[in-house]
């Protein structure tokens, strides 16, 4: 079943891609400005997966829209839904992406510092609660390719 045909059957769930972008052992994050309850949170680019789009897609165009750089999809972690409260329930979507080309900069008023951290730094950012699992099953795949 496509995400299409996902969310038309769930109208009531939201689709989002998530970009977890690594560039020389280092991860992409930026801390959220949006006025709203994740207000000061770290996160990973990303938002709503729209239309026909493929999860792969949108990852990439919300790192072009959000952070100004180019992005290759490359695997997809477990796909999880989250009652996010005011933001309603979301699917979020996992995309491993690794930089192209450019110098990730903020483009849009709701992302504030952009930072590229290591694993250990990554597990212990505050970031929203959705995130937990994924960054539990990031770690798992990252150290289990460690040398």
């Amino acid at each position: 079943m496509t995400e299409t045909a996902i969310t038309k059957h769930r109208p009531n769930i939201i689709p989002v891609a998530l970009a977890l972008v690594e560039h020389g052992g280092l991860w992409l994050v930026n801390r959220r400005d949006a006025p709203d309850s994740m207000k000061g949170l770290w996160e990973f680019p990303g938002g709503k997966i729209g239309g026909r789009e493929s999860a792969f897609e949108a990852a990439a165009r919300e790192c072009r829209e959000e952070v100004a750089i180019e992005v290759e999809p490359y695997g997809a972690l477990s796909t999880r839904v989250f009652n996010n409260g005011d933001s309603g329930i979301v699917e979020l979507h996992p995309i491993r992406c690794r930089l192209v080309r450019g110098k990730a900069t903020p483009c849009e008023t709701k992302i504030g510092p952009i930072r590229w951290v290591d694993l250990d730094e990554l597990l212990s950012l505050a970031m929203p609660p959705a995130n937990r699992e994924i960054l539990a099953q990031l770690a798992e795949q990252v150290r289990a390719r460690a040398p």
